[in-house]
């Protein structure tokens, strides 16, 4: 399989997807947070998050099956993967190393 742009896999084609999804709710995030100055007075900002968390999470999952499982080869593919393994990593770093 040569090296392609857009994902092959139907795994591919989800993990992009909800990468989408990630980008755009950490976006809305950003927006609202600026908006309201704090986090505590607006309960609101709840649904954001979890739709961020859920969707790096499986979009993490589903890029790293496609990539070992079903020997995807996009470049789209490794792109999210690296997203979504940053945004995870500096999650647990806070979560270890929180003060």
């Amino acid at each position: 399989m040569k090296i392609t742009f857009l994902p092959q896999t139907h795994l591919g084609k989800w993990s992009l997807r909800l990468t989408f999804v990630f980008l755009l709710s950490f976006g809305l995030l950003v927006f609202f947070a600026v908006l309201s100055k704090t986090f505590h007075e607006n309960s609101w900002l709840l649904i954001p998050i979890f739709t961020l968390y859920g969707a790096v999470i499986i979009s993490f999952l589903f890029s790293l099956i496609s990539v070992l499982a079903k020997k995807e080869k996009s470049l789209l593919i490794w792109l999210a993967l690296a997203i979504d393994l940053l945004f995870l990593g500096f999650e647990v770093i806070d979560i270890l190393f929180s003060f």
